[in-house]
């Protein structure tokens, strides 16, 4: 039980650091952003998490200040640190 409960929240993570980024970008053109969306839905499964990552200009969760961004934006939105 824990295996998957490990494994889960990894997964959990990951998305969840995907989104974050497509929520900045989409602040900034959200027609824009909602269609790599769109279209990364469309290629799910069809390749590896890092090429679907790339594929809508996204920064990799595993890459160095991945989350730099996305970080300060949060912290303005909801007005912290």
């Amino acid at each position: 039980m824990e295996g998957i409960v490990y494994k889960g929240s990894v997964r959990y993570t990951l998305v969840l650091c995907c989104a974050l980024q497509f929520w900045v970008k989409g602040e900034e053109d959200y027609e824009k952003t909602l269609a790599k969306y769109i279209a990364l839905c469309d290629r799910g499964g069809s390749a590896s998490f890092r090429e679907l990552v790339r594929s809508a200009n996204l920064i990799c969760p595993f890459e160095p200040g991945a989350l730099t961004q996305v970080v300060e934006k949060v912290r303005s939105f909801l007005k912290v640190g």
